[in-house]
């Protein structure tokens, strides 16, 4: 039978003389060649590895083991080493192996290589494998293109669009991945799917829509598909995808309005525009429409629209006879054909108001009398009661509203303080402090007038009602006294009188009660007698001082509802005498007191204290050891009673110190009991008054002496333990329990391993602490070499004194430890191809493992390297047989079409059953021997000689070698090739040529053929199909018939680009007049006659992509961004707009290119877009101009820039175009009676002079239109209106003018000469660019001291012309006196002039006054120094002079101002000011006028600002000081805080259980705990928990400290009664239990 081949096996031979060939067998391997080597005890397996296509010829191996003179023979035992290549060579001395001939994957021939060596007793077997490297592109070819898709599919859909990808690669392991690249986002679009596998080189894929497309966002999508193989070769496709319009859009506006507002009551109707057109352009249905009304809104009487054009008429409307001044209405358009498809928009009428009406004040009459209750935040009118109404709208029903007279008006609140139209109102108390009927007589009945005043004052009106109060109980009563301080002996009776409290209340008739809350005391209530309620009320040991407080109630209630009672409060402080009646306190040691058995002499504590705050007390200590107890095994009275005694001294009256010590004659045994519980009882035999005693108890632990042997616990050494064979360090064995009745300390317990065998030494180990016995090392226990059973050990035990001995054996449980061994047996087999049913050969095989089933071996084939091994051999899992299976006609060993030569893996496993399977393999070598049984296989694909395309002549080569491998051998392989059919499959140019003879064959070496063309290939271009014939020659000497194969390979001749493309469509040049309404993005263009715009179209006659023409739009001013071109087919493409355009001309060029690079000649477009009801409009809509002031403008002409027609566009007979006419909107302002403009050329004059200096600009605005009178206004779109700014050309006919006729300024002696600037002059002139200079007026210069003044007087100053500045040009002496004056001059270009006074003063630097102000210098300057001077003057009533102004050294942020101030024109002295700035109502009002007029903030003089330095660092050294003495103080309170809450710790710890969790070892060696109740082992053997032992003291355990030092602080509390917690034993004798 016939198989596909997948493996083919070369035979080689190779005889060596005398050299011996030697392991690694091959060596020095180049780079691009791979080898591994896999040993085997009878042969080895070495695998070669290459890519394809590398140079040819190539060294593959060097062989290992030969010189020169040992020349190897080879001999090929078949003859298809021609596949290969494969030959010896001697190179350098050395032999090799080289390839010759070509390795192609694609050629299935080329893609795997088996040998076999065998020489001196070895056996090699060699596999050659060639890697495919994919270094062929892909292709991809469209079924259709271009491809039609409706709109609307949902996301994710497969279309019936087929691309067929071929890759000559192959598609086993390879991945072809797809990019789509677009202007249109059609990456987030598309995607291509595989659907079929076609050939094994051919995959079938369809196009997805990843997202729904929409007809209306794009009807033509065009981009290039980029299909990827695994080795990144790729190859481009341009795919065109056009979507199908759809019937479901509805009408989309065109024009359309949201709201719309006029005045009411206008005197003729008004018409509103609305124009709809069908959303699908293709249907174009016609649109009707109409009007809805909300319901009980129906303005259909007021409103209506034209059914067919849109038109929306308005009638006349009276807002305030409505009452309604918003009118909604929905406008539907609808297809007139299809009522249910609509678009329905939203409209609004906004009627204007008239300001008619004025605000009215309503309220019932009821209000015109209020009566109030004093005091009481009340609402006198509430939103229902107050209400004001204006019918008016907008700012005319707009009103404020107030009280007056404001005296009494500020008591209340009016909200809101505004009303809109009708508006409620509500009148409240806001100050009811002010409403006091008792103290104010003035408000106890008065009258209030509601004003309410339009905010644009038109209207005003106002009404008036009357407020009358009520006296209620509002006062609060208050104690004579903040705090009562009283005397009384803690031994008082019942009805005791301590004293009396007073209260008093405001309120006429008003009287008051006392009550307290204290459970001792008691107070009169009308009197406020203070008295006891109970004898023995208070008690100084307890309270030194009792604090309460006693309350006042008043008693007025005149029936208000929400009227109450007042209540007050004051301290009463009774301080208590002392009397005796304490008992006696015990203060036993914090610690905790312990004794070691049989001490005769020891002190167990010498720091029992007992005290009494009584100054009487007589005070002694005593056991009682009737309620004393121990705690122990089976303990008795007699063990323990006696066993210790105290001894008393006396410290104080009020103290005495106990000594407690072991009774020598009673020894104490601690294997008995382990703790003492000791009663002890303080007695106070001088006690008057309550008990005389305290009990308190005591706990003393026993230590322990070690005099006891530890034992081994129960059968703890002879239990079952056992430990795994070669187990991890750390496991666990098991435990020896041992014990010792010895305390703690002395129960201790320390165990060892003595080995009985020294073999085993080291591989167990037992914890000294608590007797776990585990492995020591890792993987060291052996239970196989030598064979044993178990592992003997002594345990040793010591409490280190006493030690004991046991015997223990440990089991060693088996592992499966060691691997199954392979011995010698036949490991190579030779067989015929159809053998079956044969034995092979046994493996031999040994374990050595101590038990079963670790030493039993199961045998089995590995087929996991080859699955095909167990089609056909077998193996008993028990024995190691190996076997050929029964065989069929359907598995066989066919060595043609399988494997020559099967490598048999045989794994060997020991432990038959669950656990671990340690394994080992060998392998087994099976050679088939062949027959004869084969036809030639076709190859798969074509390997060309070169690209074919249409240049190929007749004879040219195609395919140089095509082969048909027939594995059989010799002559029976030998092959001739016929072409037996050609037929084209695509033809590029659509015309069918003669192609019988298109190709032929020639066969060559009785194996090969070569493809050739038959005829000259141009005009062939496409893809064609041809069908080969191979038949090979039969078997030498056998009759029998030839066997053939034959198969179908496809050729493509590629095209070549001969032509330019041209376009045809459209013409250079042309102007598309096209309807700008009906344009939308992405969809086809309408012309202005309503057709649309014809396709884009050029022509090229060249074949396949050389004749797919791409379109492309360009332009010199980004006009083209505009627009896409969107292609269809080959040839043509659609002109689509892709963003929103203007209705207006656009300027392109459009070229074409074909697939081949080829450029057609560029062609230009003008594309106007125009709108049938469009108006002209300007192109900039603001245009700047000038005239002339005076009577020179009126001779000027101005022609404004012409507007544009869009409708004009495209248009060249003038008899067409449309007039635009011009004209000036007087409702713009009112400078439109200036100009007069030409209607027709846009000529702009002037109607009358300008003055610059009255208006230096003027604006209008100008209406363009293609009406012959001026519109309306409201009708004319914005770009159709063009505002004028006319600005005015000056003419200098104004002379300058000074700010001021008259300066006053001073210098002093601290002034520089050449650098103080005195003032500077500044003058205006309105004339424009005009520029003025400054001069002092010659001759004008006097002096009031010619003595001392003269010689300087013509020189004294310096007057900068460009700037003003007035300088200081000489040096002042300290001895001057007087002032100059003069005349200063202001000059323009044109020689105006004006002229001032100046008057400069001598004065002393300390008439000088230095001002600081929180401003920055900018600030100061930048101020009017009029207002700021005037300021000054009237604060001081003196001329204040300006100086000049400096910013502070010390804050930059701060100015200084320095001034002088006048009298009567004599300079005053600064101290003088600077003494009235400590008037402080001067000082305030200076101040704040600087803040209101000038936002300027004064900090003060510059002498006080240096004594508030001083006096900020003084007092900065004042709280430096304090707060170091605030610091130490704190760390002080911080050391006595934590002491004493360690102090508290200590307590609190001594009174908490602390938590106690036995261990297993614990409940045989139990440890007494501090500070818990276990106190001995056994069950129940904490007495607390006891039944058995009397314990009358258990329910008061912890409830006092055992801390001496600690014990005062609860002293008077551990015997109160409030604390008293005992439920046990007499209430009257107190107890503490430690």
């Amino acid at each position: 039978m016939l198989r596909t081949k997948s493996l083919l096996f070369l035979n080689l031979l190779i005889n060596f003389s005398t050299a011996e060939w030697i392991e690694p067998f091959f060596t020095d391997l180049p780079e691009y060649v791979k080898m591994e080597l896999e040993t085997f005890e009878t042969f080895t397996l070495i695998k070669f590895s290459m890519d394809e296509e590398l140079p040819v010829p190539f060294t593959m191996a060097y062989l290992n083991g030969y010189s020169e003179s040992t020349k190897p023979v080879v001999e090929f035992t078949f003859s298809y080493s021609h596949y290969l290549g494969f030959e010896l060579f001697q190179s350098n001395s050395r032999w090799a192996i080289n390839i010759t001939k070509r390795q192609d994957y694609e050629n299935e021939n080329n893609q795997k290589y088996g040998l076999t060596m065998i020489a001196d007793s070895k056996t090699v077997f060699i596999d050659i494998k060639i890697n495919n490297i994919f270094d062929n592109k892909p292709t991809i070819v469209a079924l259709d293109n271009p491809c039609f898709v409706d709109e609307l599919n949902e996301d994710n859909y497969t279309t019936d669009c087929r691309f067929e990808v071929t890759d000559i690669d192959g598609m086993v392991n390879n991945t072809i991945t797809f990019k789509i690249e677009g202007n249109n986002n059609e990456t987030e679009l598309f995607d291509l799917v595989e659907v079929e596998r076609l050939t094994q080189f051919t995959n079938l894929y369809a196009l997805v829509l990843k997202r729904t497309l929409h007809y209306e966002e794009r009807s033509i999508y065009t981009f290039q598909t980029i299909v990827f193989d695994i080795g990144g070769n790729e190859f481009s496709f341009y795919t065109i995808v056009r979507v199908n319009d759809l019937p479901n859009l509805p009408p989309m506006w065109t024009k359309i309005f949201a709201s719309a507002q006029f005045n009411e009551k206008q005197p003729t109707d008004l018409i509103f525009e609305a124009k709809a057109i069908d959303g699908d352009t293709g249907i174009d249905t016609k649109i009707c429409y109409n009007l809805d009304f909300e319901i009980n809104q129906d303005f259909s009487n007021l409103i209506s629209i034209n059914d067919e054009t849109g038109d929306i008429l308005v009638k006349y409307i009276d807002r305030d006879f409505l009452k309604i001044n918003i009118f909604p209405f929905n406008i539907t358009a609808r297809k007139c054909n299809e009522f249910t498809s609509y678009i329905t928009s939203s409209a609004v009428l906004i009627v204007n108001d008239i300001n008619d009406n004025a605000p009215e004040i309503s309220f019932n009459d009821e209000k015109n009398v209020i009566r109030l209750y004093e005091e009481t935040i009340e609402k006198l009118f509430s939103s229902r009661d107050l209400i004001i109404k204006d019918i008016d709208l907008n700012q005319n029903a707009q009103y404020n509203v107030y009280l007056t007279p404001e005296s009494h008006a500020v008591a209340f609140s009016l909200v809101p303080e505004s009303g809109y139209q009708e508006q409620s109102f509500t009148i409240s108390v806001l100050q009811p402090d002010i409403l006091d009927y008792d103290r104010t007589e003035d408000f106890r009945d008065f009258e209030l007038m509601i004003i309410a005043t339009e905010i644009n004052e038109e209207h005003s009106t106002n009404k008036t009602f009357r407020v009358e109060l009520i006296n209620w109980n509002d006062e609060l009563p208050s104690f004579l006294q903040s705090e009562y301080i009283f005397e009384v002996e803690e031994t008082v009776s019942v009805n005791f009188l301590i004293g009396n409290v007073e209260a008093k209340d405001d309120d006429f008739g008003d009287k008051i009660q006392y009550y307290l809350s204290d459970i001792r005391i008691n107070v009169d209530l009308e009197s406020g007698q203070l008295s006891t309620k109970i004898d023995n009320a208070f008690d100084y040991e307890q309270q030194q001082e009792v604090i309460f407080q006693v309350f006042a109630n008043d008693t007025l209630q005149t029936g208000k509802e929400d009227e109450k009672i007042h209540t007050t409060s004051t301290q009463v402080r009774i301080i208590v005498k002392d009397m005796n009646d304490t008992p006696p306190s015990i203060s036993l040691p914090w610690k905790f007191l312990s004794v070691t058995e049989n001490d005769r002499f020891a002190t167990i504590t010498d720091e029992i204290y007992v005290r009494d705050p009584d100054t009487t007390a007589s005070l002694s200590l005593i056991i009682d050891w009737d309620l004393s107890f121990a705690s122990g095994q089976n303990v008795s009275k007699s063990d323990y009673v006696g066993c210790v005694e105290i001894e008393t001294e006396e410290i104080s009256r009020n103290e005495l110190k106990t000594t407690l010590k072991v009774n020598s004659s009673h020894l104490i045994d601690y294997e008995k009991f382990q703790l003492l519980f000791l009663t002890i009882t303080a007695i106070d035999s001088e006690t008057v008054i309550n008990n005389n005693s305290t009990n308190a108890v005591l706990s003393v632990t026993i230590n322990d002496e070690n005099d006891n042997t530890p034992e081994f616990v129960g059968n703890t050494l002879t239990i079952n333990r056992s430990v795994i064979e070669e187990s991890e360090a750390d496991i666990f064995i098991g435990l020896i329990h041992a014990i010792d009745i010895d305390g703690p300390g002395n129960n201790e317990i320390t165990y060892s391993l003595i080995n009985k065998d020294e073999s085993t030494e080291g591989w167990l180990r037992i914890n000294s602490l608590t007797g776990e016995i585990s492995v020591n090392a890792s993987k060291i226990i052996d239970c196989d070499t030598p064979r044993r059973e178990y592992l003997e050990y002594i345990v040793h035990l010591t409490d280190g004194l006493n030690e004991n001995e046991g015997e223990i054996a440990i089991r060693i449980i088996d592992t499966n430890n060691k691997s199954p061994q392979i011995l010698e047996f036949n490991n190579i087999v030779r067989i015929y191809e159809n053998a079956s049913d044969i034995s092979l050969t046994t493996v031999l095989t040994h374990d050595e493992d101590r038990d079963e089933p670790h030493n039993l071996i199961l045998y089995t084939i590995d087929t996991k390297s080859n699955p095909e091994l167990q089609r056909y051999f077998e193996i008993n899992e028990n024995s190691g047989e190996l076997r050929v299976k029964v065989l069929d006609e359907f598995n066989e060993l066919d060595r043609d079409t399988e494997p020559s030569t099967y490598l048999v893996i045989i794994d060997v496993a020991d432990n038959m059953g669950i656990g671990i399977h340690n394994k080992n393999s060998t392998s087994v070598s099976v050679i088939l021997l062949d027959i004869n049984d084969n036809a030639p296989q076709m190859p798969e694909t074509l390997n060309f000689f070169s690209p074919i395309n249409e240049t190929f002549n007749e004879n040219d080569v195609l395919v140089e070698q095509f082969y048909a491998h027939d594995i059989d051998e010799g002559f029976n392989a030998e092959v001739t090739y016929k072409i037996s059919l050609i037929e084209p499959i695509e033809i590029d140019n659509g015309q069918l040529l003669n192609f019988v003879n298109l190709f032929s064959i020639e066969n060559y070496e009785n194996k090969y053929a070569r493809i050739i063309a038959g005829t000259n290939f141009k005009g062939f271009s496409g893809k064609w199909a041809i069908t080969i014939v191979a038949t090979d020659n039969g078997d030498l000497g056998n009759t029998g018939p030839s066997l053939s194969s034959n198969a179908t390979y496809e050729i493509i001749i590629n095209p070549i680009n001969y032509n330019r493309p041209k376009i045809i469509f459209p013409e250079n040049a042309s102007r598309l007049r096209l309807d700008f309404m009906s344009t939308n993005i992405g969809r086809q263009l309408i012309l202005l006659n309503s057709s649309r715009l014809s396709s884009f179209e050029a022509i090229d006659d060249d074949a396949g992509i050389y004749g797919d023409v791409t379109f492309n739009i360009q332009s010199e001013n980004d006009d083209h961004i505009y627009f896409e071109l969107v292609k269809f087919s080959k040839k043509q493409c659609d002109l689509h707009v892709v963003r929103d355009i203007e209705e207006k001309v656009y300027t392109v060029s459009l070229i074409a290119i074909d697939g081949g690079g080829l450029i057609s000649e560029r062609i230009y477009l003008t594309l106007a877009f125009i709108d049938r009801n469009s108006q002209p409009y300007f192109e900039n809509q603001e245009w700047k101009t000038s005239f002339t002031e005076n009577v020179t403008g009126l001779e000027e002409i101005r022609f404004i820039p012409h507007a544009i027609d869009v409708k004009n566009e495209g248009l060249t007979s003038d008899d067409d175009l449309f007039q635009i006419y011009y004209f000036i909107d007087e409702t713009y302002n009112e400078d439109a009676k200036l100009f007069n403009l030409d209607s027709v050329t846009g000529e702009l004059k002037l109607n009358e002079q300008l003055d610059r200096e009255e208006i230096n600009h003027h604006s209008i605005r100008i209406i363009a239109t293609n009406l012959e009178t001026k519109p309306d206004i409201r009708f004319v779109t914005d770009n159709a209106l063009l505002i004028v700014s006319c600005e005015v050309i000056d003419v200098n006919d104004n002379p300058p003018t000074f700010i001021k006729k008259y300066y006053v300024a001073a210098v002093s002696d601290k002034d520089e000469r050449g650098l103080k600037e005195i003032i500077k002059l500044e003058a205006t002139d309105p004339d424009l660019n005009d520029i003025i200079t400054y001069h002092i007026v010659k001759d004008t210069m006097k002096v009031s001291n010619e003595k001392e003044l003269s010689s300087v007087k013509d020189t004294a100053f310096e007057l900068i012309s460009s700037t003003g500045v007035l300088k200081l040009n000489f040096t002042v002496q300290s001895t001057m006196t007087g002032y100059f004056e003069f005349e200063v001059e202001a000059r323009d270009l044109v020689d105006h002039t004006d002229t001032a006074d100046v008057k400069i003063s001598i004065i002393s630097d300390s008439s000088r006054v230095s001002f600081i102000f929180d401003n920055t210098t900018n600030e100061l300057e930048n101020i009017d120094q009029d207002i700021l001077l005037g300021i000054f003057s009237d604060a001081f009533n003196a001329d204040c002079r300006f100086d000049e102004i400096i910013a502070d050294s010390e804050e930059p942020n701060r100015a200084i101002l320095r001034v002088h101030f006048e009298k009567d024109y004599e300079v005053i002295d600064g101290q003088i000011i600077k003494d009235k700035t400590f008037d402080n109502v001067l000082y305030d009002t200076l101040i704040n006028q600087l803040k209101l007029k000038l936002n300027l903030v004064l900090k003060g003089t510059r002498d006080e600002f240096l004594e508030e330095e001083d006096s900020n660092l003084n007092l900065d050294l004042i709280l430096s000081i304090l707060v170091g003495v605030l610091s130490v103080a704190l760390f002080t309170m911080i050391v006595i805080y934590i002491l004493q809450i360690k102090r508290y710790l200590r307590q609190i710890k001594v009174l908490s259980e602390k938590k106690f969790e036995p261990t297993a070892e614990s409940f045989h060696n139990v440890k007494a705990v501090p500070n818990t109740n276990l106190f001995s082992e056994g069950k129940q053997a904490n007495p607390v928990m006891m039944n058995n032992i009397e314990n009358p003291y258990k329910v008061d355990a912890d409830t006092k400290s055992i801390i001496s030092t600690d014990s005062d602080d609860f002293a008077n509390l551990n015997d109160s009664k409030i604390f008293d917690i005992n439920s046990s034993v007499d209430k009257n004798q107190p107890s503490t239990f430690v």
